[in-house]
C-alpha cells in the first residue's frame, strides 16, 4: 500500500474515533459507487445522517499563535475541489435514495498527524452546503 494510502487509512480511523467521541455512531465506512466514495457515514441520536469526508495530513496542526497561514501553504481541505464535490454529491444522492434518508448533513474532518510525536488533532467542519 502506498504511503499516502496508509496516512489516509490512519486518518479515517482517527476520524471515526473522533466522531464517536462527539456522540455519532459510525454506520458505514468507504461507501463506494463507481462514480465516487463517501469516507464515513455516521448517524446522530437525532436520526440525522452525517456524510463525512476525511482529509489527512502529516503536517503539524497550525498553531493559534502563528496567526493566519501563508498564502502558499497547502491545507487538506483545499483538496475538496469542484470535481470532488460533484462526485460526493452524486454518491450522497444515491445513498439517500437507496436508504430512504430524510435528514442529512455533509461534514469534513481534517486530521493533522504529527509523525514525530505520534499525536493527532482533528478539525471538524460541520454542515457544509454542497
Amino acid at each position: 500500500m502506498a504511503k499516502h494510502n496508509d496516512l489516509g487509512a490512519l486518518g479515517e480511523n482517527i476520524a471515526c474515533k473522533f466522531l464517536v467521541s462527539k456522540g455519532l455512531k459510525v454506520v458505514e465506512r468507504n461507501h463506494w459507487r463507481k462514480w465516487g466514495e463517501i469516507d464515513i457515514v455516521a448517524c446522530a441520536t437525532s436520526g440525522v445522517v452525517h456524510f463525512v469526508e476525511v482529509k489527512s495530513t502529516g503536517k503539524d496542526y497550525p498553531s493559534r499563535s502563528s496567526g493566519q497561514a501563508q498564502l502558499d501553504d497547502w491545507r487538506p481541505e483545499d483538496m475538496l475541489h469542484h470535481n470532488k464535490i460533484e462526485r460526493l454529491k452524486r454518491v450522497i444522492q444515491t445513498y439517500i435514495l437507496e436508504n430512504d434518508v430524510e435528514d442529512w448533513v455533509f461534514d469534513v474532518v481534517i486530521v493533522y498527524i504529527n509523525k514525530r510525536t505520534r499525536l493527532a488533532r482533528c478539525k471538524y467542519i460541520e454542515d457544509i452546503i454542497l
